[in-house]
């Protein structure tokens, strides 16, 4: 207290970084620290939850909607973790270099599952043609983004993927809004769903 201190940082990154730069007291840092975890692991057992629960309807209808359901949970909880660092604290540690390449294709992979979902559940091959017609273009751009991602340097392919998330997030929730207005029920749960997974 009162007194003065120099704090040296060196960091090294190939994209984005995110370095908070407070100062806590040690009590002060756990108490937060178990609220945010808390938080973060409501949020992993609810994508769980509900990548198993339609897993097990996958299994019992074996309609396609629900296992692209499941890819969609479980693609978006890995690319949450790995957003919050959540990944290499605690599947990858040691491995900065594998958590960096598997934050790189989660994002690509979460909006193609996505894309496929909402084609697959909505039946836009057969109920919306034109809409469909967007939707191959967006699988189209997000496989090709999540094979860029393979090759092209960390700061290029973030941006590519990250460009491409606004496309995918304004035409699933234009689509659900759009097909719910025209009285669809099925494009009504999926525009709140939508709704309340970008909220």
């Amino acid at each position: 207290a009162n007194g003065e201190s120099t704090f040296l940082l060196r960091v090294q990154t190939g994209g984005a970084v995110q370095l908070p730069l407070n100062l806590w007291e040690e009590a002060a840092f756990f108490d937060d620290s178990r609220s945010q975890l808390i938080f973060e692991s409501i949020f992993y057992g609810v994508m769980l939850i509900m990548a198993i629960f339609n897993a097990l309807l996958y299994f019992s209808f074996r309609e396609k909607a629900y296992l692209y359901y499941v890819l969609v949970a479980v693609a978006t909880m890995l690319f949450v973790m790995g957003l919050e660092g959540s990944t290499f604290q605690y599947l990858l540690p040691e491995q900065p270099i594998l958590n960096e390449f598997l934050f790189l294709i989660l994002v690509p992979t979460s909006l193609f599952t996505l894309c496929l979902f909402a084609r697959e559940y909505l039946d836009l091959k057969h109920q919306h043609p034109r809409w469909n017609r967007l939707f191959e273009i967006l699988l189209w751009a997000c496989g090709a983004a999540f094979l860029l991602s393979l090759i092209l340097p960390y700061h290029l392919s973030t941006r590519i993927t990250i460009s491409l998330a606004v496309p995918v997030a304004i035409s699933n929730l234009v689509l659900g809004l759009s097909l719910w207005r025209n009285k669809d029920k099925s494009a009504r749960l999926f525009a709140v769903g939508w709704i309340a997974l970008l909220a």
